[in-house]
């Protein structure tokens, strides 16, 4: 790990390449995780799967160095830059790169420049796509009696480069699997430099596009016939071509079933805390899942009242319960000072919340809504009520409905969620393709600039027919 050299001084810090796999989080190792939680400055590129960094500090400096093949990009140089100035500032550096480090990632480079640097690194390998998204097709690249050997080959090379470093008539007499990265663009000339080089024109062949993700698509056709086959569905990057006679078992292998959710993309704008699992859940469903969250949840600052005097206590979200419990607890209270009061929960989920601390809710209504609420205490006698609320959205229970007395008691505060370098706020100003917009709770949402059409998910019954209207897949 020590990477020795001169220049390395007592108070430097260190630098992990961490490989983020190849789109599907759950493909991301336990050392990644462990590192991305302890780390306090993580350099990011494109290609990370949306929920890597869910379990950053919240402290963390998450910088964004990714790069895009014919778009914008941070340059190597300015990365590198980075990298060192904040190890030697003594900080823990996570470089997370999609799939491996050490391929096709410049993470050699990279640690090139470090061991010159005299800092500290490790490298965490990831599941290279080559490998992951072809097993996801259902195609083995190695298979006894077609492939005893794969090679991994790049379709995009330096440009700066004074000649092609690939062996053209090499690779066609490959006695293997060939797998190309990064080749959508390129995918007619290097189909034709193949055949000219002797591949044969009628050997099986498959384009992998957003392999181990909701909306990846496998695409079949020979070396002579694969770039137009794929033209012609819109087949786009990040994508893998797979060259060889196992392409061809994707027919009979092919296992990854689309859910019913299949085709949609939604955004979901939760709190952190809160969107992962359902994230998780949407994502089974075969949906495409932004995490854009539009509040973070902190501690309010505001002292909370003793609930001795409070005949009723109302509680409007997990959160709330979270928080509350935690004021009592930082002064030696617990459950037990809300016995004599009735206790109302907005909903089924803040009426866990309550029953993990020991606490059955008296008043859960059949609406999730603050009117709902109100509704089902019109019967409950009371003089005094406190409200644990969000402080930045309006307290409507029923003392404010009945002119009563309610301490509204903040809480919790709804802050703006995104971050600098927080990939949410990157992805939340361009989504041409949303189908949802999905947040769990009883908040305000719109639709997207240039969303095609977006629908909130927060009625009984709602989430069950947006699942049966399947929408159309998006070219």
């Amino acid at each position: 790990m020590s990477a020795g050299g001169a220049g390395a001084t007592a108070g430097s810090g260190r630098v992990a390449f961490v490989g983020a796999g190849p789109g599907d989080p759950g493909l991301l190792t336990a050392r990644a995780l462990a590192l991305i939680a302890l780390a306090d400055v993580i350099l990011y590129d494109r290609l990370i799967p949306d929920q890597a960094l869910a379990g950053a500090r919240a402290d963390a400096e998450l910088l964004y160095v990714g790069k895009q093949g014919g778009g914008p990009y941070v340059p190597q140089e300015q990365t590198e830059a980075l990298m060192l100035e904040r190890a030697r500032a003594g900080a823990l550096v996570v470089r997370l790169k999609g799939g491996d480090p050490f391929v096709f990632g410049r993470g050699g480079e990279e640690a090139l420049a470090l061991r010159a640097a005299g800092i500290d690194f490790e490298v965490v390998p990831g599941i290279t796509a080559g490998i992951a998204a072809s097993a996801y097709a259902g195609i083995p690249v190695t298979h006894r009696g077609l492939a005893s050997a794969v090679a991994l080959i790049t379709a995009h090379e330096d440009p700066e480069k004074p000649e092609a470093a690939l062996d053209w008539d090499a690779l066609a007499a490959f006695p293997g699997t060939l797998v190309f990265y990064m080749g959508v663009r390129t995918l007619p000339a290097l189909s034709a430099r193949l055949i000219d080089a002797g591949r044969p024109g009628d050997q099986p062949a498959a384009v992998v596009s957003h392999g181990t993700l909701p909306e990846q698509r496998t695409v079949l056709g020979t070396l002579a016939t694969i770039a137009a086959d794929a033209a012609a569905v819109g087949v786009r990057a990040p994508a893998i071509t797979v060259i060889g006679e196992v392409a061809a078992l994707h027919a009979q292998l092919d296992w990854l079933e689309p859910g019913p959710l299949a085709g949609a993309t939604v955004a979901v704008t939760r709190a952190r805390a809160q969107s992962s699992s359902l994230a998780t859940r949407l994502r089974a469903l075969g949906a495409s899942v932004i995490e854009a969250p539009a509040i973070r949840i902190v501690a309010s600052t505001d002292e909370l009242p003793p609930l001795a005097p409070f005949d009723l206590l109302c509680l409007t979200s997990a959160n709330g319960v979270e928080l509350l419990f935690e004021r009592l607890a930082a002064r030696g209270e617990d459950a037990r000072s809300m016995a004599g009061a009735v206790v109302a929960a907005i909903g089924p989920g803040t009426a866990r919340a309550l029953r993990d601390h020991g606490v059955i809710a008296d008043v859960v209504p059949e609406r999730f809504v603050a009117e709902g609420l109100i509704e089902a205490l019109a019967g409950v006698e009371f003089s005094r009520v406190l409200i644990a609320r969000a402080a930045q959205r309006p307290a409507r229970c029923a003392a404010r409905a009945r002119g009563e007395r309610g301490d509204r008691e903040p809480v919790r505060d709804r802050g703006r969620a995104a971050r600098p370098g927080d990939p949410a706020r990157a992805r939340t100003g361009r989504l041409p393709h949303l189908h949802l917009l999905l947040d769990g709770a009883q908040l305000p949402l719109r639709r997207p600039a240039g969303c095609r059409h977006a629908d909130r998910l927060d009625r009984p019954g709602h989430q069950r027919d947006a699942a049966r209207a399947r929408p159309e897949r998006q070219p």
